[in-house]
């Protein structure tokens, strides 16, 4: 059973690090875990620093807009190192960025988020990658698809990186 695992872990950190290689992640990334969650839009709230640098509030960049969605149900987890973030669970909240431009998550996920209603369930993938730029390193988790479930006229809209949908469409 444990070679089972073994093997798919190992599948799905291969996957994960192509899909870095073919997403907008600019230099090496390693995928350390990864969210698909069924979730309940929120709202958006302004998220403003917290003043805790020199900076602050001025030059810091802390400051900015977040989705906020209930998850309702955990459709797949994958783990691929004891570092990455856990599963989310059913009643917890995953966050997206919608204001800054987070590495490997696409403009058009966040005009999306932009157009939800409160109440609105979509489908949510959450990766969480470390990031190694020269001598930074840095966590990143940007939101790498949504779709959107309870509008049957918009049941087929995705918005996932376009060099997948470049993938997708030429296969």
């Amino acid at each position: 059973m444990k070679m089972i695992q073994r093997f798919l872990v190992s599948i799905v950190f291969l996957l994960g690090s192509f899909c870095a290689c073919a997403s907008s992640l600019p230099g090496k990334a390693d995928l350390l875990a990864e969210n698909t969650v069924i979730a309940r839009y929120e709202g958006t709230v302004d998220h403003p620093c917290m003043f805790r640098t020199a900076q602050c509030p001025d030059h810091c960049g802390h400051a900015t807009r977040l989705a906020h969605f209930r998850v309702l149900k955990n459709v797949h987890y994958a783990s691929c190192s004891k570092y990455g973030d856990g599963r989310l669970n059913p009643g917890e909240t995953a966050v997206v960025d919608v204001l800054k431009d987070i590495p490997g998550q696409e403009r058009s996920i966040a005009q999306l988020i932009a157009s939800l209603k409160k109440e609105d369930c979509v489908r949510l993938t959450i990766a969480h990658y470390y990031m190694h730029q020269g001598q930074c390193h840095f966590p990143v988790r940007p939101a790498i698809e949504i779709l959107l479930l309870n509008q049957s006229q918009n049941a087929g809209q995705t918005q996932q990186p376009e060099s997948k949908r470049d993938e997708s469409q030429k296969g």
